[in-house]
Parts: C-alpha cells; sequence; structure tokens
C-alpha cells in the first residue's frame, strides 16, 4: 500500500481552521489578538495547530492538503515546545493543548509512513514533553492530569523512536538519552533490560544507558533503590521519567525490611 505524502505547509490545515473557527472550536492559544470577545473569534493561522481527530470520526484524515509532511511536523513541535516554556495559559491547559497537538503529529506522521531526522526530532520533543510533564504535575488531581494516559503516550513514543533509531543508518546523537529514558520507564521490564543489554556497545556504554542500567538492576533485586535512582540528577534526568510503581515497590521493600528487623 502506498503511503500518501502530505503537501499542507501550515500547522492547522485551511480547512480545519475555516470550520473551527465557524464552530467556534478555537483554543483560546488559536485566536487572532484582538477578537478574543467577538461573537465568532477569528483564528490565526500562525498559532492555530491541527487537532487530533479519531479515523472514525475523520472523512479527510488521508488527504494531502490535510496531511504535513516531516518539516512542517518539526516546525510545528517546536512552536509547541515553545508554548511549554512560555506563561501563556494555566500550566495543566497548556499541557492538555499541547498534548492533543502532538498526538496529532503523530498521527499524521502514522498516515504518511513517514520517518527519517525530523521524524526522529518530533519523537524526542515529544518524549521530553511527556516525562517533563509526569514531574511538573506530580502532585495534580487525575482529573486534571492523568499519569497513566500520560505514560502511554510516553511509551508508544519510545518504542516508536527505538524502531526508526534502528533503521536508520544515520548518527544519532540524541539516542543514548532515549534508550535511557526507555529503560528507566521500564523499570522491571526483561524485555527493556534485553534491548539495553543488546544495543550497540557505543551507545550501551554511554553515561546515561549505564546509570540506567544500574538503577534497573538495583530495582530488580530489590536493593539499594533509592541510592542507584539518586544517580539521575548526576545523569540530569528528572524523577518524572521513572514510573510511579517504582517508588511504590521500594517503599515496599522498606516497609518489608523494618518488619523483619533489618
Amino acid at each position: 500500500m502506498t503511503a500518501t505524502t502530505g503537501i499542507c505547509q501550515d500547522m492547522c490545515p485551511r480547512r480545519e481552521r475555516e470550520w473551527r473557527e465557524r464552530e467556534r472550536l478555537l483554543h483560546h492559544l488559536e485566536i487572532l489578538d484582538g477578537t478574543e470577545h467577538h461573537t465568532r473569534p477569528k483564528v490565526d493561522p500562525q498559532r492555530a495547530v491541527k487537532v487530533f481527530t479519531r479515523s472514525a470520526a475523520g472523512q479527510h484524515l488521508a488527504n494531502p492538503e490535510d496531511l504535513r509532511p516531516p518539516p512542517v511536523l518539526l516546525k510545528t513541535s517546536e512552536y509547541l515546545m515553545n508554548i511549554v516554556s512560555s506563561d501563556k495559559a494555566d500550566w495543566i491547559e497548556i499541557y492538555k493543548f499541547v498534548w492533543d497537538r502532538l498526538w496529532s503529529l503523530r498521527q499524521d506522521m502514522t498516515i504518511q509512513q513517514a520517518s527519517g531526522k525530523d521524524c526522529m526530532t518530533v519523537l524526542e520533543q515529544a518524549v521530553r514533553f511527556y516525562v517533563y510533564s509526569s514531574f511538573r504535575a506530580f502532585n495534580e488531581k487525575t482529573s486534571k492530569f492523568d499519569p497513566y494516559i500520560n505514560a502511554q503516550h510516553l511509551q508508544e513514543c519510545l518504542k516508536r523512536l527505538l524502531v526508526m533509531y534502528q533503521e536508520s543508518a544515520a548518527v544519532c546523537p540524541n539516542r543514548p538519552e532515549m534508550e535511557a529514558i526507555y529503560l528507566l520507564h521500564n523499570l522491571g521490564s526483561a524485555e527493556a533490560l534485553s534491548h539495553s543489554i543488546t544495543v550497540a556497545r557505543d551507545i550501551r556504554l554511554s553515561p546515561p544507558v549505564q546509570c540506567s542500567l544500574e538503577i534497573s538492576v538495583a530495582y530488580l533485586e530489590r536493593r539499594k533503590f533509592c541510592a542507584a535512582a539518586a544517580k539521575l540528577q548526576k545523569a540530569a534526568f528528572p524523577a518524572g521519567v521513572l514510573p510511579s510503581s517504582a517508588f511504590e515497590q521500594d517503599q515496599e521493600a522498606r516497609l518489608t525490611s523494618l518488619e523483619c528487623g533489618i
């Protein structure tokens, strides 16, 4: 089956912009300045970003005019990352906006069966966003931030990214970081540990992967997990990269030690 190649050069296709403006479905981050209080606010073409649409409901998912090619996907992702580091809205509101638009980027990528440097960069930025969000929203109520959904999207991006790395003949400078995050995010997984052990030697011996391997082994052996996890700081990884189950297991191990008089 031949993949469709996108030709849309905007962050949001014109057809969608017009429809969402007409139906008053614009996010306030996409509204043209000065029209916020209009009965029907105007869309800002430079700020509107394509929303995620489920395939069952979308009639134009494979229309080239509605699909953004890899360079535009990267431009859009970089725009979204700038929003993350801004104070244009409440953090949870920013999270929900960026989370949805990143999902749309990945959807365009899937429909086009796209890969390559631009796509890898988009996925790397998405991974960092999910990790940062997990850390930033750690104490938020699940009604505002669902850590499991966030973790699911992180896992999907990581797996897709690792496949792209394996299929690429080019040097991928961020691969050690992403390989390390994959292992930490999948603590206790024999599959993840096996994968990390079998990657190319230069990647396996990189400081981020070595640190993650040490933490993973400590976790599996239920010993010195806190001491190993402290290495995350030196490796420049936020605590959000670790699944909550890791801390739950460590707490359980501590309680068991107390009960045994250790």
